[in-house]
């Protein structure tokens, strides 16, 4: 359990906190503006959130 909380912990980590470290060498290696690494990364969180979205239970009320 200690080994999932620690992978999890870093893996988020890194996503949310190591992505502006990166900006500057994309920016220059690929041409791209930071507005274009910022919503590469948002679509990327837009799309697997709506996939896990998918996969999670209908609960609340029936409608009977």
């Amino acid at each position: 359990m200690a080994t999932a909380f620690l992978s999890l912990f870093a893996l988020v980590g890194f996503a949310y906190y190591g992505l502006p470290f990166f900006f500057d060498f994309m920016t220059k290696e690929f041409g791209w503006s930071r507005t274009v690494v910022t919503s590469g990364n948002a679509l990327g969180k837009l799309l697997v959130g709506t996939l896990i979205v998918s996969f999670l239970p209908k609960t609340g009320k029936s409608k009977e």
